[in-house]
């Protein structure tokens, strides 16, 4: 399925912030809270303005809407499109993010896709290989669908429009797969029993992190 994404892009600030949403087509949220973030930033508010001079952010809001028009993870695209993309893969192993299968919650067998989360390449030139294929979820992706390379592009195009893209925010959110011990019911989130010993621990060492993360971007909030 062909389609056309345009960021949106809110502020004129040095720093300069990509954020995009629903690379998962379902999980919902981060979509909801990137458009609650650009409406308030839209806005004549002291607050709003302020971050609007300190910041560029430039969102693709449901970046896989295929996916999300089908209310899965991966989007709507069959191996015989990508090889008739990249020619040089006929042959080759379909990728190891292909989904074919068929279970009670997903039919990727009448319409396969890919999870583009998986999708990715550190090489933003980086051309599909067929030595590269099946590969696995711990090495790179090869930019095989049009979602990835759309993020891929808009990110060179602010490198090259800017000299830098400082920040990156893929948003997802956990999807309810968790089935909750003795009933059928499903569950978005679960906490281990060591919870708050753990709570804490990540508050001694990630929290420092995430708050000098939003300094960075928010100097004087």
């Amino acid at each position: 399925m062909s389609f056309y994404l345009k960021p949106a892009t809110v502020g004129t600030g040095d720093k300069v912030v990509l954020i995009h949403s629903e690379i998962h087509g379902n999980e919902k949220t981060g979509t909801d809270a990137m458009l609650n973030i650009l409406e308030f930033l839209g806005t004549n508010t002291p607050e709003a303005e302020k971050i609007r001079k300190e910041i560029t952010l430039v969102a693709l809001p449901k970046m896989n809407p295929d996916a999300a028009e089908l209310n899965r993870r991966g989007n709507d695209m069959t191996w015989a499109e990508v090889m008739n993309q990249f020619p040089q893969l006929v042959g080759a192993s379909p990728s190891w993010n292909d989904y074919t299968y068929k279970n009670e919650s997903f039919d990727y067998q009448s319409k396969p896709g890919f999870d583009v989360n998986r999708d990715v390449n550190p090489d933003l030139n980086y051309i599909p290989q067929a030595k590269d294929f099946p590969g696995k979820s711990p090495t790179s992706g090869w930019f095989i669908t049009p979602e990835s390379q759309t993020t891929r592009d808009v990110y060179k195009s602010l490198l090259k429009q800017y000299g830098k893209e400082e920040i990156f925010v893929d948003l997802h959110h956990q999807a309810p797969y968790s089935e909750m011990d003795g009933t059928d019911d499903l569950s978005h989130t679960r906490f281990p029993l060591n919870f708050f010993q753990i709570q804490a621990r990540l508050q001694d060492k990630i929290m420092p992190s995430m708050q000098k993360t939003i300094i960075m971007i928010f100097p004087d909030n």
